[in-house]
């Protein structure tokens, strides 16, 4: 029987080719446009040859990896130096001048770096104190470990980010699909009857999961441009054959706010694995071929979603790999995109592109954060200074509003003093030392004092930034004025969390002092406001919002305060630790609230590693493993730390 020769576009791609029927093409090739070129000959002489080429290109590839690579170390390097190199035996020295009254720089100042530095020893030079509280600096413990670094660490033990191959992940999808096809599946600990799902049909709910999603997902990871998507959308044939449109289904399945259009979460799930192993299908044809790079990274980006809430987390961190990769490239080469179309409509197109571009790469390196944070293997990632996103002007004025809320954020984030503390306030966090000077402290409140004058008036929902009070929050019912103070009252209380135990030192006991009692007040004022904070955001119901996490950020520095040596402050600690669970309670669907009868978790801290089974195992007949296995560990932590507090007292 005669061997059938593979086109040349097929073969470079090691992908099978299908030779239609009666035609000179394959499929691959009509699909695309192309012209088929099958080779006259195909001798193991030639054979060689390719391979010998593939290999070259391969090898030119990985040249081209590691000089990025190497280019991000260096870049990384400046960054954690501008961060934490602060010593005072490395900054230059420069030359001042008077000129007609005014005191200038006389000295030249060559790289960023320097600047900076110049900048902290001007500041030192002109303040009245000098270096009095320069060169002291102030070591900082946190009186009980974040519970979620904690759990962490201890999770990486038990099986969560080992590697699966695609074997072991197929029989996990096929196992869980079967489950929820049965005639019982797991909630709260007991069995349920659900044979509804047999008659769910995905495809008919698709134009509804569309819609979810820009209602949803797109205004906090505006991805996707929604005019340019909703076109596209109409003009398919059918869309179960688009990537994009299957990951955007996946995704929008799984939400868990009022838009969801299925009765239980059991049915989001199943049909959510539908479409994600559709949109993981056309992923994998697709990732390595250049003229889809773009096209790749948003399924890589919406498929996040699913992957992290499903705890797929080894998979997630390969596409994310990959999809990082993609990211450089593109960036490289829009930029000549925008600045070779002439045509306004093309040059407008080019700008839709390189905004999309800027958009996705910035969620790549976020997602990147956040699996090695949640696999235990960087616990303190050093911040990527991102630019502002372009704001493109036919996308919905919601979406418009929550971008610009979005880069007055990054201007308060990404400034050096800012990063300063906040990057030390992590490392306490996660169980280690930090230290600070009075002068990082102070500068750190007055960045943030003048970053929240500076905001327009209609996104400043008070004058003073914490002089917020629960009644102004229940009268504000502009969305855009709630956003800003979630972030700021978010940040100070876990920063003012990892300041609540200062390190004893020598003549340093008064400021200890201050600095300690003003962390307490910061707190609980910070918990309770970003608690209301988020009642109200619900209320409004205009702006998909999950509470979630800032409960959960709430609970975690309510617990350090919960240990506090002091009887009258670990009661209210306790007694709001106990309000906040309560509101958890409220937005946490009831089928991922985790009996403490059945609790995986509690069996997991008693358990030794050797013979504990996966945990991937322990959570696989919740809907979504990530929420249930987040409100086992937060409630078990509470009551431990709650029922231990109680008795030391």
């Amino acid at each position: 029987m005669a061997r059938n020769i593979p086109c040349l576009f097929c073969k470079q791609r090691r992908r099978k080719c299908e030779k239609l029927e009666e035609a000179n093409t394959c499929k691959r090739c009509r699909e695309q446009n192309r012209k088929c070129i099958i080779p006259k000959h195909d001798s193991d002489d030639e054979q060689l040859h390719n391979n010998d080429m593939h290999l070259q290109s391969l090898y030119e590839q990985v040249k081209q990896l590691e000089k990025q690579l190497a280019s991000l170390d260096l870049t990384l390097k400046s960054q954690q130096k501008l961060i934490s190199g602060r010593g005072q035996n490395d900054e230059p020295c420069w030359e001042l001048e008077m000129i007609n009254g005014q005191l200038r720089l006389k000295s030249k100042i060559s790289t960023l770096e320097e600047l900076l530095l110049y900048g902290k020893a001007f500041f030192r030079y002109l303040s009245p104190f000098g270096n009095t509280f320069h060169n002291t600096s102030m070591a900082f413990d946190r009186i009980y470990p974040s519970f979620l670094q904690t759990a962490i660490q201890l999770l990486t033990k038990y099986g969560i980010g080992h590697e699966v191959n695609s074997l072991q992940q197929q029989q996990q999808t096929q196992a869980y699909k079967s489950i929820l096809t049965s005639s019982s599946v797991v909630k709260n600990g007991r069995f349920s009857g659900n044979n509804s799902l047999r008659f769910v049909q995905p495809h008919l709910v698709m134009d509804q999961l569309v819609n979810n999603y820009f209602a949803c997902f797109n205004d906090s990871i505006p991805i996707l441009h929604e005019p340019s998507f909703r076109k596209h959308y109409v003009s398919l044939k059918d869309p179960m054959d688009d990537p994009v449109v299957l990951a955007v289904c996946a995704a929008a399945s799984i939400s868990t706010c009022r838009h969801s259009i299925f009765y239980n979460m059991f049915e989001r799930r199943y049909i959510g694995e539908h479409f994600f192993k559709l949109a993981l299908e056309k992923l994998l044809e697709m990732f390595d071929e250049p003229e889809h790079a773009l096209e790749t990274v948003l399924v890589i980006n919406i498929l996040q979603i699913f992957m992290v809430a499903t705890l797929r987390l080894n998979e997630s961190r390969k596409w994310a790999s990959i999809a990082s990769v993609l990211c450089c490239n593109l960036q490289q080469e829009y930029v000549h995109d925008i600045n070779d179309n002439e045509n306004k409509e093309a040059k407008y197109l080019a700008r839709v592109r390189s905004a999309i571009i800027h958009r996705n790469s910035v969620l790549v390196h976020c997602c990147k954060a956040l699996i090695e944070f949640l696999l235990g293997e960087n616990l303190n990632p050093v911040p990527k200074r991102i630019c502002p996103f372009d704001i493109l002007p036919d996308e919905p004025q919601k979406l418009k509003d929550l971008i610009v809320i979005m880069n007055l954020l990054f201007k308060l984030a990404f400034n050096p003093a800012f990063l300063i503390v906040m990057v030390q306030a992590r490392n306490i966090s996660a169980g280690d030392t930090a230290t600070l000077t009075f002068e990082d402290i102070i500068r750190y409140e007055d960045l943030v004092l003048d970053w929240w004058h500076s905001l327009p008036e209609e996104f400043k929902i008070c004058k003073e930034p914490y002089n917020l009070t629960k009644d102004i929050i229940q009268q504000t019912i502009d969305y855009r004025k709630i956003l800003p103070a979630v972030y700021v009252y978010g940040v100070t209380m876990s920063i003012q969390a990892c300041l609540i135990q200062p390190k004893p030192a020598k003549n340093l006991e008064h400021v200890h002092s201050i600095i300690r009692e003003r962390a307490i007040n910061m707190v609980m004022h910070a918990a309770e406001m970003t608690l209301q904070l988020s009642k109200q955001m619900e209320a409004l119901g205009v702006y998909c919002y999950s509470p979630e996490k800032i409960i959960v950020r709430s609970i975690d520095c309510l617990v350090n305060l919960a240990n506090i040596p002091n009887e009258s402050l670990s009661r209210k600690a306790k007694l709001k630790l106990r309000e906040h669970m309560h509101a958890l309670s409220r937005v946490v669907p009831a089928e991922h609230q985790v009996s403490p009868d059945v609790s995986p978790y509690s069996l997991l801290t008693i358990t030794p590693p050797d013979s504990a089974p996966d945990v991937f195992e322990l959570y696989k007949n919740y809907p979504l493993p990530a929420e249930a296995l987040m409100f086992d560990v937060v409630r078990t932590t509470v009551a431990k730390n709650i029922n231990e507090s109680n008795a030391a007292n």
